[in-house]
């Protein structure tokens, strides 16, 4: 379980305020920077970082930064109960700008609310909390390279692979998906295999089969209304597929399902 020390939220210290930790702390210390920073390496270099700059430091890290002026931030220090950093590919000692730090702070105002009242169950929502902290910071450090015409592509291509997947059953064309972006076929497959390293006709097919895999515990369906309610040509293709990705029939899929049956 994630577990937090010492940690604040929009807290602020004198003027010109200064962080200095040679050897760093024993645990993790992740940062958002509300005012404009100094932000020093171990080797001398000195960095600017502007107002809602994140940072982390791993354990044992050189930590040292301090307040042009105004010295106001939120931190938690944590330990974490996995190797977050190999898993999620994070690097420390480095200043990030998040696209929606307001969203990052939040998690940290509720960290620090459930560390200082301590409500029940508390620990089960920090770690929870931790957890949200981590991904979050990960997705934006790893979209932080994408310029604003990604960005903008991103968010429509997200939007039509949202449309497709709620809507697996309807028949979605090659050329019905191109018209949604207003693209040639080429370009829109480029696209959305650099998004998300697939395709639109195997995203469909998974939607699909999840769809067929909840349905099937319905006592009250049969497999040929589940194959024609998610959207499959025919039974035969429907049995097809969902072997091929299941490995085992509608039929038999079903019937392990029923809580009735040995």
């Amino acid at each position: 379980m994630n577990e937090v020390g010492f940690c604040g939220y929009n807290l602020t210290e004198i003027n010109n305020f200064i962080v200095r930790r040679d050897g760093g702390s024993s645990d993790y210390l992740f940062v958002l920077l509300m005012t404009p920073f100094y932000v020093h390496s171990k080797d001398g270099e000195v960095q600017v970082a502007e107002p809602m700059a994140c940072m982390l430091f791993a354990p044992g890290e050189y930590q040292y930064y301090e307040a042009i002026d105004k010295f106001k931030n939120s931190f938690i220090h944590f330990t974490p109960n996995y190797d977050f950093l190999s898993e999620y590919n994070i690097p420390t000692s480095t200043i990030f700008y998040p696209k929606r730090p307001e969203l990052i702070n939040q998690i940290l105002k509720n960290i620090v609310i459930e560390a200082t009242s301590k409500p029940i169950h508390y620990k089960q929502k920090i770690d929870c909390l931790v957890n949200e902290l981590i991904i979050d910071f990960s997705r934006e450090v790893h979209n932080i390279t994408h310029s604003t015409h990604d960005e903008s592509l991103f968010l429509q291509f997200h939007k039509i692979r949202l449309s497709m997947v709620t809507h697996c059953e309807t028949e979605w064309t090659t050329d019905s998906v191109c018209k949604l972006a207003h693209m040639e076929k080429s370009q829109f497959y480029s696209y959305y295999s650099r998004f998300f390293n697939t395709t639109p006709k195997a995203d469909i097919i998974n939607a699909r089969i999840e769809k067929a895999k909840n349905l099937l515990t319905n006592q009250e369906l049969k497999v040929n209304q589940v194959s024609e309610i998610c959207g499959f040509k025919n039974v035969s293709h429907f049995t097809r597929c969902f072997k091929k990705h299941v490995k085992c029939t509608p039929g038999e899929y079903a019937k392990n399902a029923s809580p009735n049956m040995a």
